[in-house]
């Protein structure tokens, strides 16, 4: 599986849900770049928690840990329990490297990341599905992201074998 950046097949995020969740993240950034994880109440996104992963990135060597993944999430990929564990390749096989290159991207740039691609390897024979996401950042200072942010549903678009992610420069949604 490989990903490529932009030009993205949509730069408008379509599921409703994922839709809600950035907004959200958007009205927590304030004046700033991102917003900081304390600003981030789960009560005021009840219907978008089991489709959402927070996740924890470490520095030297840039890595990430899976703080809280829904269970929405968790039972579409069906790869057990995640909170707690590495992203890495015994985790998620070969999907690993371009998801590590997303988060990778919303950390660098400080900005959200959103896409679409298909998965089968990861699903282990299973039939493809189509997922869509949007990472965004988190930090207590607009200097360096400590956490990311990420909602992930299966997507009714038909993409299978195609990945299309973009980093966001202006509003993913209509105003």
């Amino acid at each position: 599986m490989r990903v490529s950046f932009g030009p993205a097949k949509s730069q408008v995020i379509g599921d409703p849900i994922l839709v809600e969740l950035y907004r959200y993240w958007e009205q927590q950034c304030g004046l700033r770049l991102f917003p900081s994880r304390a600003s981030i109440n789960p009560a005021d996104i009840k219907r978008c928690l089991p489709q959402t992963i927070l996740t924890d990135v470490f520095r030297n060597p840039l890595r990430f840990r899976y703080r809280l993944v829904g269970t929405g999430v968790t039972t579409m990929l069906g790869r057990g329990e995640l909170t707690g564990r590495w992203l890495d390749r015994s985790l998620l096989g070969e999907f690993a490297a371009p998801l590590y290159e997303m988060y990778e991207r919303c950390v660098e740039t400080k900005r959200p990341v959103h896409g679409y691609g298909s998965l089968r390897a990861l699903l282990e024979g299973r039939d493809w599905v189509t997922i869509e996401d949007i990472f965004m950042p988190l930090g207590d200072t607009d200097d360096e992201v400590t956490m990311v942010l990420v909602g992930v549903v299966q997507s009714a678009v038909d993409n299978q074998g195609v990945e299309s992610w973009l980093i966001a420069n202006e509003p993913l949604v209509p105003s």
